[in-house]
């Protein structure tokens, strides 16, 4: 059993049409921050103080994990249409990577000056030849990553039991509210060299990110809401 006060993590999966929810406890020390789900119906996601990425599927209950290097933080997680995951590594590493579960290798880009809180493959067919990043210094860096040196990683396997089934009983009556928001419109113009496209937004730091029709729709959110609002951007690049 985890020893007192030690955080225990856990997957969960709800089906909302019957209201069941079942639970997988990690082992200890294995806290998830976040997560993707893949076509196969398996589960990527990050485990920030173990410094790994791991994979879990329900079918069999079995979870994968990838050592990341010494010091690694990964927070936020996406794919590719090739599988590969894309974790970005905000322990003041400068860094964003890439993780292929097929070959277990991983490739480090090193974005210098910011740390990067998520990223996003953003070209048009997905498959990280441009990503997007969110970056803590209230940059949105659109990248083109090139070739660089992949290095093998250490992976392990174990299975989880889930608990029983059971109805997730609390009813929350949900208010649905139609609100309309006036954008605020401006340019702005990339600082860095063009294989690096940075460019600064307003007021606040931008948290997550997403891709439609050729433009990067970002969160940008406020820890304390006294100093300032929340916003969401749209940055259309350009080419």
């Amino acid at each position: 059993m985890p020893s007192s006060g030690e955080p225990v993590g856990s997957l969960h999966r709800l089906v909302p049409r019957d209201g069941r929810l079942v639970s997988w406890t990690l082992p200890e020390e294995q806290v998830p921050f976040s997560g993707v789900s893949a076509c196969d119906g398996a589960f990527f996601f990050a485990e920030r103080r173990l410094s790994r990425i791991a994979r879990f599927h329900p079918r069999n209950a079995l979870l994968r994990e990838w050592q990341l290097p010494a010091g690694s933080n990964p927070q936020v997680i996406s794919l590719d249409r090739l599988g590969r995951v894309w974790f970005s590594d905000a322990n003041f590493n400068d860094r964003i990577g890439r993780l292929d579960p097929r070959s277990n290798k991983i490739a480090l880009f090193v974005k210098r000056g910011v740390v990067t809180f998520s990223v996003r493959p953003v070209d048009r067919l997905r498959l990280g030849r441009v990503v997007a990043a969110a970056d803590l210094a209230s940059y949105l860096d659109v990248l083109h990553p090139g070739p660089v040196r992949e290095h093998g990683v250490r992976v392990c396997e174990s299975e989880l039991t889930p608990s029983t089934q059971r109805p997730a009983t609390e009813r929350a009556r949900v208010t649905v509210t139609d609100l309309v928001i006036d954008p605020t419109r401006q340019v702005v113009r990339p600082v860095d060299p063009p294989r690096l496209l940075r460019f600064s937004t307003p007021v606040v730091a931008p948290l997550d990110l997403t891709e439609q029709f050729g433009a990067i729709y970002a969160t940008a959110g406020v820890f304390d809401e006294r100093k300032g609002p929340s916003r969401l951007f749209r940055l259309s690049t350009p080419g």
